[in-house]
């Protein structure tokens, strides 16, 4: 039985501490979330992980690839992993639709959050 989840982009003003990050990417543990000044949050879409990923499921992935190799971060928001993240996001035609955000509008929260910590919550 497959179940649709829903993802968050969340931008952090800070960089979390290497064992908050690394605990955040092993067991999805949101200490990264507490006690920040500040965080953006933007809802992308829903994924089915198990059977169809979509484009928020893509999004994860990559957010995942980057903020695990090599080291343990929160990637930073710049102008090549906005590219790598619209990209990903795109839908191919074939593509079964679950609810997402319009593409403009991560554009604009990516472009917005330049220079932040990216992470995902969902």
């Amino acid at each position: 039985m497959a179940f649709e989840r829903d993802i968050w982009l969340v931008a952090l003003e800070r960089p979390p501490v290497h064992a908050e990050i690394r605990a955040f990417w092993n067991a999805k543990a949101n200490s990264v979330f507490d006690e920040r000044s500040q965080h953006a949050r933007l809802w992308i879409g829903q994924t089915r992980a198990d059977t169809f990923p979509g484009p928020a499921g893509r999004v994860t992935s990559l957010l995942t690839l980057r903020g695990t190799t090599p080291d343990y971060c929160a990637p930073t928001v710049t102008p090549e992993l906005i590219q790598a993240l619209c990209a990903a996001f795109g839908s191919a035609p074939e593509e079964e639709v679950l609810p997402q955000v319009e593409p403009t509008h991560l554009r604009d929260f990516l472009d917005v959050n330049q220079g932040r910590y990216l992470v995902y919550d969902g």
